[in-house]
């Protein structure tokens, strides 16, 4: 397993209309670079109301740097930030 070097953290309060488009974003930028197998995405969905868990775990299935970490209430963005940097 290769260790991943660059971890992204995308908190996401019910954000399931802009999802695929950042992640494809982010993914077309590495896929051009040195970095395209050290790095990671980590979705922190802050207790989302909308679609947004069921979207990351279809993009899941899809992409292998993706990874998922639910809430399960709504924490608040800087919350979220500090347990993706604490998951990376």
């Amino acid at each position: 397993m290769i260790k991943k070097e660059i971890s992204i953290v995308v908190p996401a309060y019910n954000e399931s209309k802009n999802l695929i488009k950042l992640i494809n974003k982010i993914d077309e930028a590495f896929l051009k670079s040195k970095y395209k197998d050290l790095y990671e995405i980590l979705i922190i969905n802050d207790g989302s109301k909308d679609d947004t868990e069921n979207i990351i775990k279809k993009l899941i299935k899809k992409n292998q740097n993706l990874k998922l970490i639910n809430m399960k209430v709504n924490s608040g963005k800087a919350y979220c930030l500090d347990v993706g940097i604490t998951n990376s």
